[in-house]
């Protein structure tokens, strides 16, 4: 039975039922790129913690055995290591994963 100004109840059923498919397939992807989003916010704040390393590094001339930072719940963790005739600096975090990630970098003695 139709109405006279309105949907057929079935018209109404495919509508929703490929509404929740849309949101069936963009649900996982939202998430995906939100994760991948504070991932780089993450790998940003390693870029950062190991500048001002290797800045600390040049005006004290000596570099520290490792070093810890905490920022918003997420902790970074500077390794220094002794290479031939340089310094190598690893800033080591885990990203939203849990994955431990990394990001080096060679400094001249």
């Amino acid at each position: 039975m139709k109405s006279e100004g309105g949907y057929l109840m079935l018209e109404m059923l495919v509508s929703l039922a490929v509404l929740l498919m849309i949101a069936a397939f963009l649900l996982p992807h939202s998430i995906i790129v939100i994760q991948d989003r504070k991932n780089i916010r993450l790998a940003h704040g390693g870029y950062i913690f190991l500048r001002e390393q290797i800045v600390s590094y040049q005006f004290d001339a000596h570099p520290p055995a490792s070093a810890l930072q905490n920022v918003n719940g997420t902790q970074y963790t500077a390794m220094w290591n002794e290479v031939g005739d340089a310094y190598s600096v690893c800033v080591i975090w885990n990203d939203v994963r849990n994955k431990p990630q990394s990001k080096c970098c060679y400094v001249a003695k």
